[in-house]
């Protein structure tokens, strides 16, 4: 809720990367802190009734930086956290170039399915953001200790793409070696097989791939050759040399390089003969090759008994269509028919669970035939189709639409309300009221869409009348209509939700209509009906989408004074009505219009909602570097836990400024049971930046759930051993090297480390 834009915080060292995981909740500590002086001075001694194991466990950690980290690490709460975490330690590591000292960190993850995902993560974040520091070969090694094979071929595939951009074929095909997932890797040795001859030529590159001493890597290559060789079309050394793979899966991969080659150069019957002998992969895009020529030689039935032989959705349902269509095309519709159609007989005997991407393609396929039929017009015949077929093959590509559509424009409304016969009610009612409204018939279309019963059907049929009246600057009659779409489900389709419902109903759409109708409103200058558009949803949650929009488009047409008019009488939950006044608030003081961002505070009638957006406006006089303003403004709130609050980010403002000692006073006389605790973890974050851990460590301490608490004390943790790690200096031989940190705490060091860790293992 409280806004840091960028531009008031500087490069922060390592160890400033944890803000913000806390939650709301949670109370701050009893005593206030003016004490923190003298409490920080102090060090937590064990009690003398102790487990002797407890401190000797303390001792230990205390001693070595690398097993602080290591302890503090491991105890961040959740499983999220804490894998941060480690990424974020090995990711420092590995920019230093301590290689090593990154591993040993990742492997300490467990069980294996978190340290595959820290790795994975690592790696993403590596790959992402092109961290020229890091090596390509450091990050293969990483992705080699994956251990799971679907994340592992992912990112293997991630840096096969790098290696293949800067050029580097030695590593891309070992990477290519590596790939587990048959497809993958055949995806893959086809693009190496294009570049895997150098100048040398390609005997030469033969006889440097027969002495690869790895022999997956060899065999790889081997393949790549072979598949060289077919595309050539010398099928005879190409099966020859594949006789050299000992690898099955590669063996299949070279093969059916050589059934793409017979293929392309019309020997159909070899094709089938290699495929028959089982020596191929017989993967999705070579059977579909196969039956597209098939069709194209008038062997459809042929190509039909291929097509069950593919697993992919994707190409099987393409053969069955592009085989129907060609049926169509010839004039044999009743056999098109069948055709399209097999996928649904052949599912009834199917007992297994059909995936959500088959059932996709499969109404795809038979959607774009309904369109045939559509197209043609017999209608007889689309009903009898539409007997056997889902109702979303005809709400697919807008088969329905189309259907009403042809009779709304040749004036046979009758007609096309008569194919509730065939369809559901409400889509063909929802559809000729879109068409009437398309036709400037808005009362005929208003009473269309009202005969629908349901709520949800009734207010998605009345969407598109009203983005149909706003295209004709009717202002008036288009908000009556729009008060009508009151079903709660459906207001939910936009923003910030999903803008298509994911429901049974694909032809839900809400035509942007709120924010269609709030931008005319405001272009008509009528910002007290825009905010009225807002007031029209049912839940906050929906509400503020639409009044973020609205404030947006103010900013837009620089209007400030109806921008104040709105924070004040927007109505939502608590939350809500916060979230838009830190908007507003931002938003003027953007635009030098600070009168107006006070006038948003003193006109407040809920005090808690006024002290708000005077928080709000010393943490815009904060981040604009006006801290002496801010500090004088922060003292005039009234409320407890909002003054506490600006004082907070008052003294983060000081310590990130520089200006420790006045950000100590002020701190000082801070009330921290008023505090959230993300308010004391910025704090803490800012005195670690201004290397004063003991009291970040005090602060930190203040956060009574221990979740809450961990984070600062890892923050607290990554400063103190960056600390020690910065005496360090490596010899000659080790800069620039991977060698191993040796960093140790002086004795100070190893006493703020041993309350840091009481701190975790208290409660």
């Amino acid at each position: 809720m409280i806004r840091n834009p960028p531009r008031l915080v500087p490069e922060l060292t390592f160890g400033l990367c944890v803000l913000g995981l806390s939650l709301l909740t949670g109370c701050g500590a009893e005593t206030k802190s003016a004490a923190l002086s003298s409490t920080t001075e102090k060090a937590a001694a064990p009690s003398s009734s102790g487990d002797q194991s407890a401190q000797k466990f303390q001792l230990d950690c205390a001693q070595s930086p690398r097993e602080l980290l290591l302890f503090v690490a491991q105890n961040q709460q959740p499983e999220e956290v804490r894998t941060a975490a480690f990424i974020r330690i090995a990711e420092k590591y590995l920019q230093s170039n301590q290689f090593s000292q990154a591993s040993e960190m990742l492997e300490q993850l467990a069980p294996p399915a978190e340290r595959d995902e820290a790795c994975f993560n690592l790696v993403k974040s590596l790959l992402q953001q092109d961290r020229r520091t890091v090596p390509l070969t450091q990050t293969l090694e990483l992705i080699l200790k994956i251990e799971a094979p679907a994340p592992r071929d992912k990112t293997l595939r991630w840096i096969a793409d790098r290696f293949d951009k800067q050029g580097d074929v030695l590593h891309y095909r070992f990477v290519v070696s590596r790939i587990s997932e048959s497809k993958l890797k055949s995806l893959l040795m086809n693009r190496l097989s294009q570049k895997v001859i150098g100048k040398a030529g390609f005997n030469q590159t033969l006889y440097d791939s027969r002495k690869i001493p790895d022999p997956a890597e060899r065999e790889t290559a081997l393949c790549s050759l072979a598949i060289v060789l077919a595309r050539k079309g010398d099928q005879t050394q190409a099966a020859a040399l594949i006789q050299e793979i000992q690898t099955p899966v590669l063996q299949e991969i070279a093969n059916d390089a050589r059934v793409f080659s017979y293929l392309n150069s019309g020997q159909l019957g070899a094709a089938m003969g290699l495929i028959r002998s089982g020596c191929t992969c017989r993967t999705s895009p070579l059977l579909n090759s196969l039956c597209y020529d098939l069709i194209k030689g008038n062997s459809i039935d042929q190509a039909l008994a291929v097509a069950r032989e593919i697993e992919e959705p994707e190409y099987k349902y393409s053969v069955l269509y592009h085989a129907a269509s060609e049926l169509f095309e010839r004039g044999e519709i009743q056999r098109a028919e069948a055709v399209i159609l097999q996928a649904n007989h052949a599912d009834k005997a199917d007992v297994r669970q059909v995936s959500a991407e088959e059932e996709e393609r499969r109404i795809s396929s038979q959607a774009s035939f309904a369109s045939l039929l559509i197209k043609q017009g017999d209608l007889e015949r689309i009903q009898a189709y539409s007997a056997q077929v889902d109702i979303n093959v005809f709400r697919k590509y807008k088969g329905l639409h189309k259907l009403v559509g042809k009779r709304i424009q040749a004036g046979q409304l009758d007609q096309a309300l008569a194919l509730t016969e065939t369809f559901p009610e409400e889509d063909v009612f929802a559809l000729v009221a879109e068409h009437l409204a398309e036709q400037g018939k808005f009362k005929q279309a208003v009473q269309t869409a009202l005969k629908i019963e349901d709520s949800y059907h009734r207010s998605a049929a009345l969407a598109p009348i009203v983005a149909q009246l706003l295209k004709k600057d009717d202002l008036d009659e288009a908000f009556e209509v729009l008060q009508k779409v009151d079903d709660i489900g459906f207001q939910c389709t936009g923003p910030p939700s999903l803008r298509y419902h994911n429901s049974p109903h694909h032809w839900h759409y809400d035509h942007y209509i709120y924010e269609k109708m709030i931008t005319k409103l405001l272009e008509a200058d009528r910002p007290d009906q825009a905010l009225a558009v807002t007031h029209l949803l049912h839940e906050s949650k929906e509400r503020i989408g639409y009044a973020k929009h609205l404030m947006k488009e103010l900013v837009r047409m620089e209007k400030y004074d109806a921008m104040a008019m709105v924070a004040l009488k927007f109505t939502a939950d608590l939350p809500y009505q916060e979230q838009l006044i830190e908007m507003a608030i931002g938003s003027l003081m953007d635009a030098d219009q600070d009168e107006l961002a006070n006038q948003i505070a003193r006109k407040q009638t809920n005090k808690n909602l006024q002290a708000f957006a005077e928080f709000q406006i010393v943490a815009q006089l904060v981040d604009r570097r006006k801290i002496n303003e801010a500090h004088e403004r922060a003292q005039q709130i009234q409320h407890p836990a909002w003054q506490a609050e600006s004082q907070a980010k008052v003294a983060y403002g000081l310590m990130m400024s520089q200006q420790r000692e006045l950000a100590q006073k002020v701190i000082e006389h801070l009330d921290l049971t008023r505090l959230r605790p993300e308010s004391i973890a910025r704090l803490v974050s800012g005195l670690v930046f201004s290397e004063q851990l003991e009291q970040a460590l005090f602060l930190s301490n203040q956060i009574r759930i221990k979740q809450d608490r961990l984070p600062a004390l890892m923050e607290i943790t990554e400063g103190l051993v960056g600390q020690a790690e910065q005496r360090e200096t490596p010899t000659p031989e080790e800069s620039g090297s991977d060698h191993k940190s040796h960093a140790i705490f002086t004795p100070e060091e190893q006493q703020l480390a041993r309350r840091i860790v009481q701190s975790i293992q208290g409660d």
